[in-house]
């Protein structure tokens, strides 16, 4: 267990270590081309002068690195590490199996190889637990009879989908697996519910009265409101070789738990964005764009208020650089409200958006004013950011997520169906999960595009496009 332990930091340590090395080669690549459009474009003495102290500066920071042999030299440092991970799965499973019959032939050999398969693929929240705990998961009545009726329907080749309710057991590891593919759910406030609900909110706590030690307390008012949340499924779905089932109770478990997470995570993170509240919760976005109070919204809510002049904002800043640029995004930033939130911003874009932003914070770096190193949080102003590949192109949603409250429910449902991909040998498994959820105080929100274009309020849900 230390030696999976210590592989295991070593790891982490040389991946870690691997993306600070990329980023700043990307980094460093970034102000090179910078520095080469501005020398293309330099005009004067002072132009040229001021870009050969600002390559001096960029040799003197990169200095000796060879940043093809550290990467190949890391790269082959984490082949090692994982190589010899898969070495002690290999010998803890044979250690815990019982020994195969004696008989051997071409079923044997086929047999043996779709287990070294099982064995690539062992990376999920389920084989980072110690092989005893594995073991002992598996070896309880409920997860045992979980397992046997998938690995049944499998191998009777059942014709219509079956249900199969998640062990309390096994819930835990998938709500972790969730949590893992959602980028935003740990931003939200998360409230486990059951059944239709009424979930209270806090409103703006007033502010206190000094006086005398003696004194009489003086009466303030506290706001409470309440939001009403339905009872929604969400689903997620892949498909697992028959060959991993038949053969192998830690890669069926593993690959379940992958199944119910996976897509339901990333279904998540697009209904808090963009979620219609049909069928669905509620998204930041789409809050922001009503241009009318709703007429389903509660009388017990807080009160609701037009944001779709105020919080959706346009920016033209394609050609700002430097402080310029990070001055409109400050900008925006203090257009949501603080005044019910403890926790700090969070900031959701797609890839090519988080990557303008870095290289305008590299060119502000010149100067040394900014770390151009920070991978995941907003220059200047601070805060996660998140990458969504659903989110267009300069399009930024931001906000203080605690004021997003999401309501989750215990019940977590396995279903499957073998006839989907018959002649592939494969089992569909769809994850099912129950959610609802709002942003309560929608000023806590903004959302903004940096191209000066109208900004995105709707996204094209997966499963509106299968119905």
């Amino acid at each position: 267990m230390l030696t999976r332990l210590r592989l295991e930091f070593n790891l982490k340590q040389k991946r870690t270590a691997l993306a600070a090395l990329l980023e700043r080669k990307s980094g460093y690549e970034e102000r090179s081309r910078a520095l080469r459009t501005a020398l293309e474009e330099a005009q004067t003495t002072e132009d040229t002068e001021l870009i050969n102290t600002q390559l001096t500066e960029l040799e003197n920071e990169i200095g000796g690195t060879d940043f093809a042999a550290e990467e190949a030299t890391l790269n082959g440092e984490i082949n090692d590490i994982e190589n010899e991970l898969k070495e002690l799965d290999e010998k803890e499973t044979a250690a815990a199996t019982p020994p195969a019959p004696a008989a051997v032939d071409s079923a044997t050999t086929t047999t043996e190889r779709k287990a070294g398969y099982s064995h690539m693929k062992r990376r999920g929240i389920f084989y980072s637990l110690p092989v005893e705990q594995r073991n002992a998961i598996i070896a309880k009545p409920e997860v045992r009879s979980f397992l046997d009726g998938i690995r049944e329907a499998v191998q009777t080749r059942a014709v219509s989908g079956m249900q199969h309710n998640v062990p309390v057991d096994v819930l835990g590891l998938v709500k972790e697996q969730i949590g893992e593919y959602s980028k935003l759910l740990k931003h939200v406030n998360v409230v486990p519910v059951s059944g239709d609900a009424k979930v209270p909110i806090m409103g703006i706590a007033p502010e206190g009265i000094w006086t005398d030690a003696t004194s009489k307390l003086n009466e303030r008012s506290l706001a409470f409101y309440q939001i009403e949340v339905g009872n929604y499924k969400v689903s997620g779905y892949v498909a697992i070789y028959n060959s991993d089932i038949e053969d192998n109770d830690e890669a069926t478990l593993s690959n379940v738990i992958e199944a119910l997470g996976k897509g339901i995570g990333k279904a998540i993170d697009r209904a808090i964005i963009y979620g219609t509240g049909n069928n669905m919760p509620l998204g930041i976005v789409t809050r922001l764009a009503q241009a009318a109070k709703p007429a389903s919204w509660s009388a017990k809510a807080p009160e609701w208020k037009d944001l779709h002049e105020t919080h959706i904002i346009k920016k033209d800043l394609t050609s700002a650089s430097g402080s310029k640029f990070f001055e409109g995004i400050t900008s925006a930033a203090g257009v949501p409200s603080s005044e019910y939130s403890t926790d700090g911003m969070f900031w959701a874009m797609s890839h090519t958006t988080a990557m303008e932003i870095k290289g305008k914070a590299i060119a502000f770096n010149a100067s040394a004013v900014l770390q151009s190193n920070v991978a995941n949080e907003m220059p200047v102003i601070g805060g996660a950011i998140e990458e969504l590949d659903f989110i267009p192109d300069g399009d930024i949603v931001f906000g203080y997520g605690s004021l997003y409250t999401m309501a989750e429910r215990k019940s977590i449902t396995l279903g499957s169906s073998e006839h989907v991909l018959y002649l592939d040998d494969q089992t569909v498994f769809a994850g099912k999960a129950r959610y609802d959820g709002a942003p309560v105080i929608g000023e806590g929100f903004g959302v903004m595009n940096i191209h000066n274009k109208d900004v995105a309020t709707t996204s094209t849900f997966a499963a509106v496009a299968a119905n």
